[in-house]
Formats: C-alpha cells, structure tokens, sequence
C-alpha cells in the first residue's frame, strides 16, 4: 500500500515534523542531544537569549537557552529548542516516511530513556510542495479543475502581487491547513511569476504520551497524501509516480 502512494519525482521541497513537548516536561535537553548526536554527521548548538518583560513590576529578566543542531545527509537536520521545548526533523527532500522515520525512532527511544512518560502538547506535518509554472494557465497541468480556475480567477486581478487561498479540514482529533496558489518569488512586486505552491499541514494540540506519537506520526502521513491527491490534477498526479 503505502509502496503506491510513494511519489518518486514529488516536488516537495521542504518537509518539516514537529513535536512540542508538554510545558511541564523537564527534559534534560543536553543529555538528549548528546545522545543523539554520534548518530549524525554534524553537531553544533546555538546561544540564545530571551527577555522576560514584567511591566508591572518594571523588571526585564534575560533567560539564556541552547539549541542543539544536528545533521544527516542527503538534507535531513534536527533541530532541539530548549527554550520552545520542540524536536524539529527537517528534510530538502522527501520520497516517503524514510526521510523522517529513523530519526524518529532514534529521538523516541532517547526520551523514553530519559523519561518513560513524556508527553506531546502539539504534533505537526508539514509538507511544501513546489511546481514550476511558465505562465497562468499551466496552472490548469497541476491543480485539479475547480481549484486552478479559482486560483486563476485571483491571479488575473490587476496589479496582484500574490494569489493564494487557504483552506482547512477538521479531521477528528486534529486540523489539516491547505495554502496553495501562486506565492511570488518576486513579492510585492506585481505578479510575474507563476510557480505554484501546495503547503499542507497536518497537526493537533493536547496532550499526547510518547507511546502514541509514532501512530499519530503514520496516521498524519496518510492524511496529508489524501488531501494532496485531492488538489492535484489526475493526469499530473500520473507523472509524480
């Protein structure tokens, strides 16, 4: 099954997974990407700085915090945010759940070592799909009927520097958000660029146990290329296999 819905010559050109972890959770963030990170090519942390302001007693407090940055060729890197207290996988390229799924697996079973009852407060997919337009109407090729016509309808206005419509799908437990349209790469100059994005994202809040993030992660995965096969046009769906 999921070897049929695999598109080898996608256009996604960014791929981001997202786990927020519970406000709660006391995460030794170091000891966490120290132990990941003899399983990555590259490693190196960042210093942040944030300033807590409180008006009411005129204090300005500064709170230093880590991000810990971890690479994997071909394009994968992680992402660990002290301050956000968020996991971050993200990838130049996707074909399938290979771009993310060891990753995962690795991060998983390091935080169950850390702590065996961590929590999710925010599980997020995120993937943005980019195809090369030369003019208006090749947007017809790509999207299906009655969303290239609306798309086209918005971007044949005068003087628009951007056309793009946003729609969203509640899905039981979480929320699907579709952008898709003409973004400009030239923007706020007038349009003269045609390329189209389709930007899904799949994600939900609450309050979820480590032991469930993994069938969350699938479930999302599929319900993202569901919505995708249902924006893109059949015929061009055929050349993305």
């Amino acid at each position: 099954m999921d070897a049929e819905r695999t598109l080898q010559n996608n256009k996604i050109n960014q791929f981001i997974l997202r786990i927020d972890l519970s406000a709660d959770s006391n995460v030794n963030f170091k000891l966490l990407a120290d132990s990941l990170k003899d399983q990555f090519d590259s490693y190196r942390t960042e210093l942040h700085v944030n300033y807590n302001v409180n008006i009411q007693k005129e204090e300005v407090n500064k709170e230093d915090f880590i991000k810990y940055l971890l690479g994997m060729p071909p394009k994968t890197n992680i992402k660990i945010d002290s301050f956000e207290k968020s996991i971050i996988i993200e990838s130049l390229q996707y074909e399938n759940n290979s771009a993310y799924e060891k990753s995962l697996t690795n991060i998983i079973n390091a935080l169950k070592n850390i702590d065996p009852n961590i929590c999710s407060r925010r599980i997020g997919m995120r993937y943005v799909n980019n195809f090369p337009c030369s003019k208006l109407t090749d947007v017809s090729k790509i999207l299906n009927a009655s969303d290239a016509k609306a798309i086209k309808e918005v971007a044949g206005k005068d003087n628009i520097a951007r056309a793009m419509i946003v729609h969203e799908y509640q899905c039981g437990n979480n929320l699907i958000r579709v952008q898709y349209g003409i973004p400009n790469k030239f923007y706020p100059s007038v349009l003269s660029n045609y390329d189209v994005v389709l930007d899904i994202d799949v994600y939900s809040g609450g309050l979820q146990n480590i032991d469930l993030w993994r069938e969350t992660i699938k479930d999302y995965n599929h319900q993202a290329y569901n919505i995708f096969i249902e924006y893109i046009k059949d015929s061009f769906l055929k050349t993305l296999k």
